[in-house]
C-alpha cells in the first residue's frame, strides 16, 4: 500500500491511496488511523485481476469518503456508478505511432471512440518516484 500524488486520468493531481486487490482488508482494518494521518487523501486507486461482488461492495462503501478508482484489464462485471473504471490496455504497437496519429475504439454495432495521441497525456516512470509506502 503506497500514498501519493495521482499522475494520471481524471483525478491527476489527488493525494491518494494506491491499494492492490490482496491489501484492501487491511486497508479496511486500518481506514481509521490512516483518515487521521492521511487527512488530505481523496482517492482510492486500486488495482484488481480478481472483480468479485465484494470487492464492488467494499468498494462502493468507500465512496462517500473517497473517489473510488478501479484499474482493471478487462470489464467483465456491472460497474457500480460510486466506481471510476481504468482500463488498461497493453497494445505495444501505440508506442510506434506519432502525435498526430489517431487511436480508435470500435465494436460489431458500429459504435466508435477516438481519440489523437496529441490529446493524450504521457506519464513517465520518474512520475511515480514520489509515492510514500505505508507499513502497518
Amino acid at each position: 500500500m503506497k500514498i501519493g500524488i495521482e499522475v494520471e486520468g481524471r483525478h491527476k493531481g489527488l493525494s491518494s491511496f494506491f491499494i492492490d486487490e490482496s491489501e484492501l482488508s487491511v486497508f479496511l482494518q486500518n481506514k481509521k488511523m490512516l483518515m487521521e494521518k492521511y487527512k488530505k487523501t481523496r482517492q482510492i486507486y486500486i488495482c484488481a485481476d480478481n472483480v468479485t461482488h465484494d470487492l464492488l461492495e467494499a468498494l462502493v462503501s468507500l465512496s462517500d469518503l473517497f473517489y473510488i478508482t478501479l484499474e482493471v484489464t478487462n470489464v467483465n462485471f456491472e460497474v457500480p456508478k460510486e466506481i471510476n473504471i481504468v482500463l488498461n490496455i497493453n497494445v505495444p504497437d501505440v508506442w510506434k505511432l506519432k502525435e498526430n496519429d489517431s487511436i480508435k475504439f470500435h465494436n460489431s454495432d458500429n459504435y466508435v471512440l477516438a481519440t489523437s495521441l496529441e490529446s493524450l497525456y504521457l506519464t513517465k516512470p520518474e512520475d511515480f518516484l514520489g509515492d510514500e509506502i505505508i507499513k502497518l
